[in-house]
């Protein structure tokens, strides 16, 4: 595929499959922002609904702003189909974009000027900034003011490698980052059990430097069929069980970064010590 420069400061990433109850919510979110200096990417995985259809309409309807990136293009599952948009395109700045979140007006604005200032500081390094999400049930109704506060989160206690590493707290959804970070994102890792937007983050921890804030531009919406809920992320009750599902992840996940020289010992250290902090 060849590469496509983005003519606008920001390219938005969107990655589809299957959205046609949420889409048009999002994508009428972004043509809203008060911040206009950007372009939408989109890639369908491969949607067996209107997904592509809907997605033809606003693309024919705004066509400077929305682009179809690889269109009728087979299914490759969620992580693939974000690394095929990022590895297509050019830009200063990235963002990414799920089918079935709604932002507020605010969001890019906010999240170039926070990216900016940062640069100012941190000039010619790689730069990610991720922030808080209200969440909300498929109808919009909030169920919590803040992802971070339900699940007893503070973000800025895993801004190193090691602790980043056994806590994936940066979701792709809530991240803004510069061009110096996709240096580092190829090529991915072999193993697929690495969240693109996890190996993102720790691309850009290794490298350069990770910022989180308080503020909620997304309304993350729960419901059936999500690729990943709060659900998910929520700690269960302890329990036997419990204890015994949480030992077999720990070793499987060490079992990975294993894979990418990381010596199992020390993600069992950090494991532990990153839910002491979370404690």
């Amino acid at each position: 595929m060849n590469k496509i420069q983005c003519p606008t400061p920001v390219a938005i990433l969107m990655a589809t499959y299957n959205g046609e109850k949420y889409i048009s919510e999002q994508i009428e979110s972004v043509l809203n922002q008060k911040f206009d200096k950007w372009t939408l990417y989109i890639r369908d995985d491969g949607s067996t609904d209107s997904t592509p259809d809907i997605i033809e309409k606003y693309a024919t309807a705004y066509p400077d702003k929305i682009i179809q990136i690889d269109k009728g293009g087979s299914n490759i599952g969620c992580n693939d189909n974000f690394y095929m948009l990022l590895e297509a395109v050019d830009s200063e700045y990235y963002m990414f974009c799920d089918n079935d979140d709604v932002w507020t007006l605010d969001k890019v604005g906010t999240l170039i000027k926070t990216m900016h200032d940062k640069e100012l500081q941190h000039p010619d390094i790689p730069i990610l900034v991720h922030h808080d999400v209200t969440v909300c049930d498929e109808n919009l109704n909030v169920i919590h003011d803040s992802l971070w506060k339900s699940i007893n989160i503070k973000p800025w206690k895993f801004n190193t490698f090691n602790l980043l590493m056994t806590t994936p707290i940066v979701a792709g959804a809530t991240s803004i980052f510069n061009h110096h970070v996709k240096q580092y994102v190829f090529p991915i890792p072999s193993n697929k059990r690495i969240m693109y937007d996890h190996w993102i983050a720790l691309c850009t921890v290794k490298h350069g430097k990770i910022f989180c804030i308080e503020n909620r531009f997304n309304l993350y919406r729960q419901h059936e069929g999500q690729v990943c809920g709060l659900e998910s992320m929520q700690n269960n009750a302890c329990s036997i069980e419990v204890l015994k599902r949480k030992i077999t992840n720990w070793t499987r996940d060490a079992q990975l970064f294993h894979t990418i020289g990381v010596p199992k010992w020390k993600f069992f250290y950090y494991k532990i010590k990153s839910n002491i902090i979370k404690s």
